[in-house]
Parts: structure tokens; sequence; C-alpha cells
């Protein structure tokens, strides 16, 4: 009976040091712009985001997760010259989907999570608009693939 006292107030603490460092990861980190504008910040905490760019010039992006989950289409933007996406999933996930016209390249870091992609260099348009990718996933995932309806 100790034991199970013990277990039931450590999961306790565990969970309330969650639900605080949720709040202040929402309460620091901003998100900005929105789905018509050339840079943007989506953020989700303990919950889900949906975000769908028609950016005329996407010059610049960021989502983040946290413990929550952003589903990114930028099948209807237009890449600026030089554009990035910085993405970061901390015990989350996030699924970017992109033009199969675009270049893609990942520069990626895992800590016990996972980055996916499938358009990184292989067999890509050569010719086609060029996205540079931050991905760090942290007992998480990043997963970017091509968009089925261009």
């Amino acid at each position: 009976m100790k034991l199970l006292k013990r277990v039931l107030i450590g999961w306790l603490a565990v969970s309330a040091a969650a639900v605080v460092a949720a709040l202040t990861v929402k309460k620091t980190v901003l998100a900005y712009g929105d789905e018509s504008d050339d840079s943007f910040s989506v953020v989700a905490v303990i919950g889900g985001r949906d975000f769908e760019s028609s950016a005329k010039h996407l010059a610049e992006g960021s989502a983040f997760a946290f413990m929550g989950g952003i589903e990114m289409d930028l099948s209807g933007a237009t890449l600026a010259p030089g554009a990035k996406l910085d993405l970061r999933a901390f015990m989350g996930g996030i699924e970017v989907s992109v033009p199969p016209s675009w270049r893609v390249e990942v520069i990626a870091s895992e800590r016990m999570g996972e980055v996916v992609s499938d358009l990184d260099g292989n067999g890509q348009n050569n010719e086609g608009p060029l996205l540079l990718v931050y991905a760090s996933a942290t007992m998480g995932g990043i997963s970017i693939t091509a968009s089925q309806d261009s």
C-alpha cells in the first residue's frame, strides 16, 4: 500500500510539472501571422492546430508543438527566394505538406524522436523553388511530404 501511495504521489507530481511547463511555454512562445502572411509562427501546446498557408511570397515560418500537434499545409503558398522553415516538436508532432514541385532540404536534429522527409533531395525537380527546413524533434516526430492535390 505504501508503494502504491508513493507511485500515485510521484505520478501527480510529474503531471503537475507537465502542466506548469505547458502553461509557461504557452505564455513565452509567441504565435504571430495568419495564413496569408509571408512570415508566421504557429504554436500548439497540449492541443492541436491546423494551418493552411496562402502566402504570396513565403519567406519564413516556424512551428512549435509542445505535447500537441500541428498539421501545416503549404501547398497554397508561393516561396520567396531564401525561404526557410523552423520546426520544433517536443513530445508532440508536426506534419508539413508542400507542393511536389518544391525542392526541400532538411537539416534535422533528433533526440529520442524522428524527422522524416520523402522530399529531401531524392529525385526532386532541380528547377523548383527551394525551401530550407530546420527540424528538431525531441521525444516527438516531424514529417514533411508532398501534397497530393497539387
